[in-house]
């Protein structure tokens, strides 16, 4: 997995490769080092934690399965072969918006004092963080 982090604060672009066994991190003092690596910490930490905030918050409070899946159970009973790709995508899109983006929105802002200091001043782009793996690639804006 990948983490590429661009206008993060001081920091323009900032690529961490999880996958690799050694990581060197070097620049000039003030270039946004320590504070690049604690973003990347945070999204770490918030991924691995959520397959727990998964099962505890999203399907117990948040989630209603059969209303939810209703129609694709009409499908079923309809139809001999059904593509799940479509449900499953939306599954993914709500467990990362609703819980994954919400703990890490809350884990930056204890950690950065605020969300609105994340964007970096100096130019006129947009905070981005993208997220890069074998199985899923998402942008966070």
């Amino acid at each position: 997995m990948k983490i590429e982090l661009k206008n993060f604060g001081v920091v323009k672009y900032f690529k961490f490769d999880v996958e690799k066994d050694f990581n060197i991190i070097f620049g000039k003092n003030n270039t946004g080092k320590s504070y690049a690596t604690s973003a990347v910490y945070l999204i770490i930490k918030n991924l691995l934690n959520i397959e727990e905030i998964f099962l505890f918050r999203y399907f117990i409070s948040d989630f209603n399965f059969d209303e939810r899946f209703i129609d694709f159970q009409k499908e079923l009973e309809t139809k001999k072969t059904v593509s799940i790709k479509k449900e499953l995508e939306a599954l993914l899109i709500d467990l990362l918006s609703k819980i994954f983006l919400t703990e890490l929105q809350e884990s930056f802002k204890n950690s950065f004092d605020s969300i609105e200091n994340l964007q970096n001043k100096l130019t006129s782009e947009k905070l981005e963080i993208r997220i890069l793996s074998n199985l899923i690639n998402f942008t966070i804006k």
